[in-house]
């Protein structure tokens, strides 16, 4: 089973990730606040990878209060969203290029969306001749490795 956090949501209206306090949402429904929570859950948990951080452990939902919260209020558990490392990657080599996504796709004669959907971390239909004509103007190349997948810690893994 994937690592779970506790959301409490407040009148349908906003949540919080007590355990990851950084993580405020607002959205329109009780649908939309677990979707955006699970993506900010997961962009939190690469964060803290990236710095070399570990991921707090999870609290039991019996435990969560909220003296300041207006009913009606819940708390539900809630998996980070799957993150395509390859979106990550190319921000990351973006940004390391000291570009910005509307000069690279300007370079590349793009959309500024077409770049944006390209780093988007929930962004799956990457395609190799996309990956090749930025790392081209990057001046890099594009690699593609299988390795094993790791056999501790149970969620997502970020490369």
């Amino acid at each position: 089973m994937r690592v779970q956090y506790p959301v409490l949501i407040e009148d349908d209206t906003s949540g919080f990730v007590p355990d990851l306090p950084v993580i405020v949402v607002a959205g329109e429904g009780r649908d939309e606040i677990l979707r955006l929570a699970s993506e900010a859950i997961a962009l939190r948990l690469y964060d803290l990878e990236r710095d070399g951080e570990e991921w707090p452990t999870p609290s039991p939902v019996e435990s969560i209060e909220c003296e300041e919260c207006e009913e009606p209020w819940e708390v539900v558990l809630v998996e980070p969203a799957e993150v395509n490392p390859v979106s990550l990657r190319l921000a990351d080599a973006i940004q390391s290029a000291r570009l910005t996504k509307a000069e690279v796709a300007r370079r590349l004669g793009v959309s500024r969306q077409s770049i944006h959907r390209l780093t988007d971390p929930f962004y799956f239909n990457h395609n190799m001749r996309s990956l090749d004509r930025v790392a081209e103007v990057l001046g890099l190349g594009v690699q593609v490795s299988f390795p094993k997948r790791s056999q501790g810690r149970v969620g997502p893994q970020f490369r």
